[in-house]
């Protein structure tokens, strides 16, 4: 998200002022993607944690590889929401799948080291501009390959494969209360 708009600029060929209505409706159709995930699918398909990890990661990585290697403004556009879906989809599987992952005596921490992390998107984004500015597919190529070590994570991890098991909830309850959850997150 931090190169998007800098993508824009570069696709359209126009200044950073004229590129800001192009760059709003890009970051406009990831925030719908995002919300229709969240407000949406999740409770349509009755997503688990360890599903929307999967879903998620799954999407991201492919919108990801879409804005990579996007031929115009359309397909980055395209891309972005493809990849905000998956975002939509991961961030609460994530969320509620390391709260579900440990006992109750361990959930604090678990929290806290969740949130503690959710800064570093803001502390690395000027590394990711950097990146993009030597290669422009760079930060969405490095983007795919961390989401590619993530989704084999989600489907070898036996933790995650036992969450909704070990924590004696079925899939309507857990998807309940992980969309409740992340409503206010933003997206």
């Amino acid at each position: 998200g931090q190169s998007l708009g800098f993508l824009v600029i570069d696709t359209q060929g126009v200044s950073p002022v004229a590129a800001q209505g192009y760059i709003m409706i890009a970051m406009a159709g990831g925030a719908i993607a995002g919300l229709l995930a969240q407000w949406g699918l999740i409770r349509t398909f009755h997503m688990t944690p360890r599903d929307l990890l999967r879903w998620g990661v799954l999407l991201a990585a492919a919108g990801n590889l879409v804005v990579a290697f996007a031929p115009g403004y359309e397909a980055v556009v395209v891309g972005f929401a493809i990849s905000s879906l998956g975002y939509g989809f991961a961030r609460p599987g994530f969320t509620a799948g390391a709260s579900l992952a440990v006992n109750l005596g361990e959930q604090a921490r678990a929290a806290g080291a969740i949130a503690a992390i959710n800064g570093a998107n803001v502390l690395l984004a000027p590394a990711f501009v950097w990146f993009y500015e030597q290669w422009a597919p760079g930060p969405f190529l490095l983007n795919v390959a961390i989401l590619a070590g993530l989704l084999g994570y989600a489907f070898t991890d036996r933790q995650l494969s036992s969450v909704n098991d070990r924590a004696g909830l079925d899939e309507a309850t857990t998807t309940a209360a992980l969309a409740r959850d992340d409503e206010g997150s933003g997206v």
